[in-house]
Parts: C-alpha cells; structure tokens; sequence
C-alpha cells in the first residue's frame, strides 16, 4: 500500500537532498511528529508511562510518532486514544490534517520528549 503523498523521515533526518529526491518520487509531505513517546529505545517504556507522558503534553494539532513492534506501543495507544478522548479530543489521519493546511513545527522535532517519564 502506498502512503504517497505522506512521508516521515527515519530518526527525522534533515539533509539536504532529502526534499528534492521525495518530490521527485512522489511524496510531497514530509511530516514530522511533534510528541515523541520514545517507544524505539530498549527496553521500551511502559505502556502507562507512555500514555501518561503523551496525554500531559498533548496539543490541539500534536502529531504523536509511535512505532511497529514494541509489545508496549500498542498497549499504550489504547490507553492514551480513551484518556484523550475523555479530554475530548478527535482524532484525524494525516491526510485529513492536510485538508487544514501545512503543519507548524515550532520548535523542531519532535518538541516534546518523554523520557523524564521514565
């Protein structure tokens, strides 16, 4: 299945002929997320400190980077999607958010960590 025209820099890289080459190749969004629960370090985080970390800092707009393969990751999703649902947050893809507009990234990537979390 093909993301196209969605794309996220692997550990957010930023060199120079990135833009070029992914506009050459379809992709002309280069997302980067704004919250970064840090589910790729070893051992992973718990899934509750994870959930707690995101939830805290969460933002209208905020693009949460997670990742395939930690047993925590999915365990801490469920638990953030019904905490931020009780907040009453929604939910969009990325291709929804575009509809929106161009993201804003502030304070470069990701701005909000958690590893004071754990």
């Amino acid at each position: 299945v093909s993301l196209r025209p969605v794309f996220r820099s692997p550990a957010y890289a930023a060199v120079d002929w990135l833009e070029e080459a992914l506009e050459e190749t379809g992709y002309t969004e280069n997302f980067k997320g704004s919250i970064d629960p840090e589910d790729w370090t070893e051992p992973p985080p718990d899934p509750e400190a994870m959930a707690l970390c995101v939830s805290d800092q969460a933002e209208p707009g905020d693009i949460v980077v997670m990742h395939i393969g930690p047993d925590s990751t999915p365990e801490a999703l469920v638990l953030l999607l019904a905490d931020l649902r009780g907040k009453g947050y929604s939910f969009l893809t990325l291709e929804q958010m575009l509809l929106y507009g161009d993201p804003v990234y502030e304070h470069g990537w990701p701005s909000k960590q958690c590893g004071d979390y754990y």
